[in-house]
């Protein structure tokens, strides 16, 4: 059944988002949901596509392929508008 809880499904995200950063030697402090996620280092082809995943697992959706680009996923902000008109 899908998340509808927003603000814990956002945590949720962040939380992803900040152990990924960890993981590639970036800090996210204080990550502002319209920062670009792809400028500050976050994102590679390779974290995108595990973040994605998560991001489905979360949901209990599956995210089209076509999706997936900087409109729907280049910040935090992005990204629940996206989920929020999926769900």
């Amino acid at each position: 059944m899908p998340t509808t809880d927003f603000a814990s499904l956002e945590t949720t995200l962040r939380g992803y988002l900040e152990k990924l950063a960890d993981s590639r030697g970036k800090a996210l402090p204080n990550l502002g949901r319209a920062e670009r996620l792809i400028d500050r280092g976050i994102f590679d082809s390779m974290s995108l596509l595990d973040f994605v995943v998560f991001t489905e697992k979360s949901c209990g959706i599956k995210i089209p392929g076509e999706d997936v680009h900087p409109e729907n996923f280049g910040s935090l902000e992005a990204i629940m508008l996206y989920l929020q008109e999926r769900l």
